[in-house]
């Protein structure tokens, strides 16, 4: 069995309704927030098929994997990576997340009275349409601005989703294979991630910053 199946079973676990009751998990601004979902792309040497892997938002070729991070900083669910050029609620809408939220949603309502909220940036704008208790900051319209509410809205949001930003930033300060271009075959990509991603989420545990 390959080193990262193990690590990646025993470090990127589910934070179920149970366990943030025993760890008494409570957030201010959203009692019920379950996650934040958000897509982390890294840079690639350029492919054969370029334009697939072109990621327009970040101008270079890339891989892309969405990514499902609890409140307190650890990774829960990933999808598969995937070029650069799909669109992050496309990944998000096949990595099986929603319907992982979806069933977790039976245990909150019953156990805690309400259905969990996952937070995401613009990027998933249309979520709420797959799960209506998403949450994603208020789009200012053509032409026009936001109004007060709104913008306050919006900065309760950034404050709580600066956490997954948080998640990428230890990965990729804690190996450097992580933010530099990746130079491997491709196909190894998702074994790499899987590693270093849950011995982020390991030393995330022992409280090393």
């Amino acid at each position: 069995m390959a080193i990262h199946q193990p690590l990646r079973d025993a470090l990127i676990t589910w934070e179920t309704v149970q366990s943030r009751i025993a760890r008494r998990i409570v957030i201010q601004d959203f009692p019920l927030l379950l996650g934040i979902v958000d897509a982390t792309c890294q840079k690639i040497e350029i492919p054969s098929d370029q334009q697939q892997y072109f990621d327009g938002k970040h101008k270079c070729h890339t891989l892309k994997v969405s990514c499902f991070v609890s409140p307190q900083e650890f990774l829960m669910h990933r999808s598969v990576s995937e070029p650069g050029s799909i669109h992050d609620l496309t990944l998000c809408r096949q990595s099986g997340l929603i319907e992982r939220i979806t069933a977790e949603a039976n245990a909150y309502e019953r156990v805690l009275g309400g259905k969990p909220v996952v937070l995401g940036d613009l990027g998933y704008l249309g979520l709420a349409n797959d799960y209506p208790q998403s949450i994603i900051p208020h789009k200012r319209p053509k032409n026009g601005d936001l109004t007060e509410q709104q913008k306050s809205d919006n900065h309760v949001h950034s404050k709580h989703c600066i956490i997954v930003e948080n998640y990428f930033g230890r990965m990729k300060t804690l190996w450097s294979i992580m933010h530099q271009v990746y130079r491997l075959d491709l196909s190894t990509y998702d074994r790499v991630f899987d590693l270093w991603a849950a011995l982020t989420n390991f030393i995330s545990g022992l409280g090393i910053h």
